[in-house]
């Protein structure tokens, strides 16, 4: 009786402890100042889709203004903060041990976006970034959907395409975040189930 009551106990607050969807803030639709950007009415092609730049911008806009409110979405969303004690880009496992019962909760984090792209090499497929889009955790990637990807119930769908950008958190004088376009990825024809440059 004792252990179904601390069982109990310790479950209900897990799930009370728990990151809840419902409880997701939108972020706010806030103008960045997005360089090496697409022309005015460029199309991109991306995986045998196509993509105007005003979509492109759209979803930029939309995964840096999560990261300003600290956000993300995916099979995982829950706040960075919550993420960050789990793996800096949100992926991964963690193993908790419940002292003195011996449960053990495993918690797998799928993909959360936005997320850093901080390495050059996907699944032996080399991804030639512009130099101004170094390998660094401030290189981010974010699904590249329209309409824009917000994880939300009718958009779970991360799709094949990836919109990559590169952002350090500083603004200008205006205040906008300023945000650098480093182009796009897909899976389409990526071997090993990696990604290609677009």
């Amino acid at each position: 009786m004792l252990y179904s009551s601390l069982l109990a106990f310790l479950l209900l607050g897990a799930a009370v402890a728990a990151p809840n969807k419902l409880e997701q803030r939108e972020p706010s639709n806030a103008p960045i100042n997005l360089d090496h950007a697409l022309e005015e009415g460029e199309i991109k092609e991306c995986g045998g889709n196509f993509y105007a730049d005003d979509k492109v911008y759209l979803s930029i806009q939309h995964a840096v203004n999560l990261q300003l409110a600290g956000e993300t979405r995916g099979s995982t969303s829950c706040p960075l903060w919550h993420l960050s004690s789990f793996h800096p880009a949100g992926q991964g496992k963690r193993k908790r041990k419940y002292k003195g019962i011996g449960l053990t909760d495993y918690v797998l984090l799928e993909a959360s976006y936005p997320h850093p792209i901080d390495k050059d090499d996907s699944k032996g497929n080399k991804l030639n970034f512009p130099d101004y889009c170094p390998a660094d955790t401030n290189r981010m990637e974010y699904p590249m959907k329209i309409p824009t990807y917000d994880g939300s119930k009718t958009n779970t769908n991360y799709g094949q395409e990836r919109v990559v950008y590169y952002w350090k958190g500083d603004t200008s004088s205006d205040g906008n975040p300023n945000v650098l376009y480093c182009g796009m990825i897909t899976h389409t024809g990526a071997p090993s189930g990696g990604f290609k440059l677009c």
